[in-house]
């Protein structure tokens, strides 16, 4: 974090936008104010300056890492689960896109297990549907009641369930 506010404090565009703040200060108080008439005037202008190149460098930092923050997450939870039309119901994200083969897992003791492989059928405005192509899960993770909770989609499948559906339409 800390690697990340110096390299944005000392970036070019920084430097860029703190000359240029001090360029437009500078010129409205000479256009405005006699700079020779008192001597303290000049401390306050450079005052001024400094907390002015401050604040503009603080908001600069703090609109770098609120959008850090709104990076998309590489995988999504489900909300809701259709039992009758095999169908997942996801929140909208920018890695999963229509058509795209995408991977259920269910996480047990922080580790993930390969659930199933699903498509994604319908992509909404602020959710994305997920048709499940087949539900083969493994006998070993014992899924509790509310697995959905546990689960996990990502936009990654394991080379199992590749060959399996090439299996299937290859038949």
């Amino acid at each position: 974090m800390v690697k990340f506010i110096s390299d944005k404090l000392l970036s070019q565009h920084t430097v860029s936008v703190l000359i240029t703040t001090t360029a437009f200060v500078t010129a409205v108080v000479t256009l405005l104010i006699d700079l020779e008439m008192k001597l303290s005037i000049k401390w306050f202008i450079l005052l001024f300056i400094i907390a002015t190149s401050l604040v503009i460098i603080l908001c600069k930092i703090i609109f770098d890492l609120w959008s850090i923050k709104l990076s998309t997450k590489d995988s999504e939870e489900p909300i809701s689960y259709y039992k009758d039309q095999k169908l997942l119901v996801i929140r909208k994200n920018k890695n999963i896109k229509t058509n795209m083969l995408v991977g259920c897992y269910f996480i047990h003791n922080d580790v993930e297990h390969f659930l199933f492989p699903g498509i994604v059928h319908h992509d909404q405005e602020k959710v994305t549907q997920i048709k499940i192509i087949s539900q083969q899960v493994d006998e070993n993770i014992a899924l509790p009641e509310n697995y959905i909770k546990n689960m996990r989609i990502r936009p990654v499948l394991v080379q199992d369930a590749i060959n399996e559906i090439i299996s299937q339409y290859h038949k």
